[in-house]
């Protein structure tokens, strides 16, 4: 399967490609991008899959709905305005139990692998360039969700001193 050029294709269907496992039942997810139709894109794939799922336009509001219903897994953006990925992943940090997180970025080139680790090392349990294959963010949603157990498991909270609010 080619490349999805997220942007281009904010509607797109998808189905699911063989060999790949059920979304575990009940599993939450919560999409924060600034790309109204990437976010859009994103839910209806989760959901055409068996995922519930809702979006945030960015970090502060991804705190606010998680503040209400956390999530099993977060799928966050990096560059956004008001509270970016980075951010945000510093801030889920401190919540119990934490989610698990899936970085993407469609940032500038030469920036790319190094902001994507920078998020892994940030906690992040994924990374993903956009654009990107369906199937790929399926199977990697699905690793970290797939086996019941993995499904909302607290996180240890990071030790880098003082949160800011």
């Amino acid at each position: 399967m080619p490349p999805v050029n997220l942007a281009a294709n904010p509607r797109m269907t998808a189905t699911t490609p063989p060999g790949l496992p059920a979304a575990p039942a009940g599993a939450n997810i919560l999409i924060v991008d600034d790309n109204e139709q990437i976010g859009e894109m994103l839910v209806d794939l989760f959901q055409h899959h068996g995922f519930n799922v809702r979006v945030a336009h960015n970090g502060r509001r991804a705190l606010a709905h998680l503040a209400l219903l956390p999530a099993d897994l977060v799928i966050t953006d990096i560059f956004m305005p008001d509270c970016d990925g980075l951010e945000l992943l510093r801030q889920l940090q401190r919540l119990k139990p934490r989610p698990r997180v899936v970085a993407m970025s469609g940032g500038k080139d030469t920036l790319m692998p190094d902001i994507l680790k920078i998020a892994r090392l940030m906690g992040a349990e994924g990374a993903i360039k956009k654009p990107f294959e369906t199937a790929q963010l399926l199977q990697l949603v699905r690793g970290l969700l797939g086996d019941p157990a993995s499904v909302r498991l607290p996180r240890p909270a990071a030790s880098s001193g003082p949160d800011a609010p």
